[in-house]
């Protein structure tokens, strides 16, 4: 049974503060109106009350004993309710039945019943076909009641009736997959459930459920190895087409959490090999992404390395950039000055010389323009 605190399921029986009170259970002009009509005395009146705003909070009838005292309280001041009458009994009185048609016909509601329970199967139906988590089609069974103004069932009517709707979509999905097994692809799945031959200890499916440990570079040759190990079991993919991919990773969780003998207790027709073909198709996934991963962080290292060396070469070359500059800008001065041509080539030359020489700067230049 799914644990009603996982939904989003109202309850009574928690103490609300004033705040609270005030914003959930206070009573409209209308309300004031309504009750006159409806109620007759104080006990009448603040029962009817009490159903009409504790349905309005929670979407459903409780019985009256059980609603918390505060509540009650508070309703009973807002009627000018000193000393507080005692509530009638939840026994199906015919006053508490009158009460409960009024209050649905005041809050344009309806009953749960067989409308309720439809409305119930087609939001769950369909839900289930991507929704693994039960609470979460309860939730979406209760947006959808609130949403058509039907009283919600019990808790445990509604969980049983999800659990059991959510089964038959899984009971579809598992025909859907044994329609499409080829008998060669049952007697590769079945092998994955008995130790090889050839003084193997285990079986491939425990080697399916471990990996070859941390994905680092220096393992990359285990999960490449892994990788082609598992390609060449069976291509999932074709067989579980059409079933959505938060199913597929459910099921590859219940699968992972099994052991050889659970899943060869397992009757129900189809549902074994579909397990079976979402782990392997987890675990592919799983490879492919590590060793992408490792891939990738090689790069980033290696290009890391490459913008350090880079950096250091430029630091190296600084200088022999500056002596090359202040070359040019020597040669620059020279030129500015009104030396004949003759004259201005022997002190541009003699500019060179002084700087280690044409062949030394030229090389210097070579390097610089390499990096």
């Amino acid at each position: 049974m799914t644990a009603i605190d996982r939904t989003a399921y109202p309850r009574l029986g928690l103490r609300l503060t004033g705040e609270e009170l005030h914003a959930r259970y206070d009573l409209s002009e209308a309300d004031h109106v309504f009750l006159g009509f409806n109620a007759r005395g104080d006990a009448g009146r603040l029962a009817l009350a009490t159903l009409l705003k504790t349905r309005q909070d929670v979407g459903w009838f409780p019985v009256l004993d059980e609603v918390e005292s505060s509540m009650v309280e508070h309703i009973a001041t807002q009627l000018g309710l000193i000393a507080l009458p005692p509530l009638p009994e939840d026994s199906g009185e015919r006053t508490l039945v009158r009460y409960r048609v009024a209050v649905r016909s005041y809050l344009s509601a309806t009953p749960y019943g067989e409308e309720g329970e439809k409305l119930v199967e087609s939001i769950v139906l369909k839900a289930a076909e991507t929704m693994s988590d039960p609470a979460d089609l309860i939730n979406a069974a209760i947006e959808a009641l609130y949403a058509a103004r039907i009283d919600l069932p019990a808790f445990s009517s509604l969980d049983r009736l999800v659990n059991h709707l959510r089964t038959q979509v899984h009971i579809r999905m598992y025909d859907q997959v044994a329609a499409r097994l080829t008998p060669e692809t049952v007697a590769a799945l079945e092998a994955l459930l008995v130790v090889a031959p050839g003084g193997s200890t285990t079986t491939p499916f425990n080697r399916l459920k471990q990996t070859p440990g941390p994905a680092r570079f220096r393992a990359i040759k285990l999960w490449a190895d892994r990788l082609e190990w598992l390609v060449g079991l069976v291509n999932p993919d074709p067989i579980l087409e059409g079933i959505a991919h938060t199913k597929l990773r459910q099921f590859a969780a219940e699968c992972a959490a099994l052991d050889v003998g659970d899943l060869l207790d397992i009757s129900q027709p189809g549902r074994r090999h579909t397990l079976l073909l979402c782990l392997i198709r987890q675990v592919g996934t799983r490879a492919r992404d590590e060793l992408v991963e490792m891939l990738l962080r090689r790069i980033r290292l290696t290009r890391t390395g490459a913008k350090e060396k880079l950096l250091d070469l430029l630091e190296q070359h600084q200088s022999i950039e500056e002596a090359l500059i202040s070359a040019l800008g020597a040669v620059l001065a020279t030129a500015k000055d009104d030396w004949p041509d003759d004259a201005l080539g022997k002190q541009i030359k003699a500019v060179l010389q002084e700087r280690g020489g044409v062949d030394h700067l030229t090389q210097q230049c070579e390097t610089v323009s390499a990096y």
